[in-house]
């Protein structure tokens, strides 16, 4: 597996991790977010509002998410 050192870089100051606690986040996240598309379910982002609404799009979770049924606008 391959990471871009100077992404990986950039995240492990920000966050103040190591490599292996910023992979472990990473994966993490990931995880939920297969599980959530799993049940056909949208991962989004809103401000605190509630306003300004954005989806997240990733290929695979689009693939997971077609698989179910969801409609997917661009």
């Amino acid at each position: 597996m391959s990471v871009n050192t100077k992404y990986m870089e950039k995240l492990r100051v920000e966050l103040n991790q190591t490599d292996a606690e910023v992979l472990q986040d990473a994966l993490s996240v990931l995880r939920w977010v297969v599980d959530e598309a799993k049940k056909g379910r949208l991962v989004v982002s809103a401000a605190e509002d509630g306003t300004s609404i954005e989806r997240l799009s990733m290929l695979s979770v689009n693939n997971i998410l077609k698989e179910r049924g969801v409609k997917l606008i661009s």
